[in-house]
């Protein structure tokens, strides 16, 4: 069953065992608008493994709940 092998998965992640793939991102930069000789119109993004992202949005939608009471609002922009 695919839940069963995710919630393995996921469970390992948490004790900090991940597949090698999680660990690895491709970056590729997209051009904004305008002169494409400038840097400032290219926005660099990352792309990592669905499975890998999906963890993180449980893991962040998790620490919500408490990272109010340890930092300040201002410094959660990513989450």
């Amino acid at each position: 069953n695919i839940i069963k092998i995710a919630v393995q998965v996921y469970n390992d992640a948490i004790r900090g065992v991940f597949f090698p793939s999680w660990l690895k991102t491709a970056l590729a930069i997209l051009l904004k608008e305008g002169d494409m000789i400038s840097l400032r119109n290219w926005q660099p993004i990352s792309l990592i493994k669905c499975d890998a992202k999906l963890f993180t949005k449980i893991i962040t939608s998790r620490l919500r709940y408490v990272i109010g009471q340890l930092i300040a609002p201002f410094q959660t922009g990513f989450m």
